[in-house]
């Protein structure tokens, strides 16, 4: 609820930075810099998304089919 709160916030303020009108890149902005401020505290919920993320990466690593020609 806080990352939706914030991103479209962060939304919001561009859009009325630039006259009214969104730009390409503002949800890209809006998404960065939400994540960073929600989920860049290092806590017990945070780092246990990184590590099941990190096993997922190394497990597609592992799994990856090498195709001959």
């Amino acid at each position: 609820m806080k990352y939706v709160a914030l991103y479209k916030t962060l939304l919001l303020i561009q859009k009325k930075a630039n006259g009214g009108k969104p730009r390409k890149f503002d949800t890209f902005f809006a998404g960065l810099v939400g994540g960073y401020i929600v989920f860049g505290d290092r806590n017990a919920i945070n780092e246990q998304v990184r590590s099941t993320r990190s096993h997922l990466v190394h497990l597609g690593k592992k799994n990856r089919l090498t195709y001959v020609s």
